[in-house]
């Protein structure tokens, strides 16, 4: 469970900042003088920011190294009904959220990089389980972090 944490969270902490300090010139925005570009921008990094998250929902039901994250996910009902919620929500909270959330509606090809960037987090998980979970209880331990746990896991993921 270390592993994938600490992996999503290097990710989505490059891709915001990426998003926040370069996003202007990636997507030919003037943010820096020009309100309605600031509020586009923030847009773009608030909606991938949350569909990232919408796509670790998908990683978070498997904490083993098993590839298959999509195994069993129409037996979770209450998955299903969380997740279409969430969904909705989003698309409601860009479409008509205006002013009550500080957005601003996105055109399809800023969707689509939104979706892009997002969807990513689902293959990054996928390389996150090849790495052998004792080097990131060896990491952890450096930190002091609970290393009897994780080891206790990685023992669990030897069987």
């Amino acid at each position: 469970m270390w592993k994938l944490m600490l992996g999503q969270s290097i990710y989505k902490l490059a891709l915001c900042f990426t998003l926040y300090f370069a996003g202007d010139r990636i997507f030919g925005l003037d943010a820096h003088s020009n309100n309605d570009d600031r509020v586009l921008l923030d847009t773009i990094i608030f909606n991938t920011f949350v569909w990232m998250q919408i796509f670790n929902e998908f990683n978070c039901r498997r904490l083993d190294n098993r590839l298959n994250i999509f195994q069993g996910i129409l037996k979770n009902a209450w998955f299903m009904v969380i997740n279409v919620l969430m969904v909705g929500g989003q698309i409601l909270i860009i479409f008509v959220g205006g002013e009550a959330f500080g957005v601003t509606r996105l055109s399809g090809a800023q969707w689509g990089y939104c979706l892009g960037f997002a969807v990513v987090c689902i293959p990054w998980a996928a390389v996150l389980k090849f790495v052998p979970d004792r080097y990131v209880a060896w990491g952890l331990g450096w930190v002091g972090v609970g290393v009897r746990k994780v080891r206790r896991v990685d023992a669990l993921d030897d069987m």
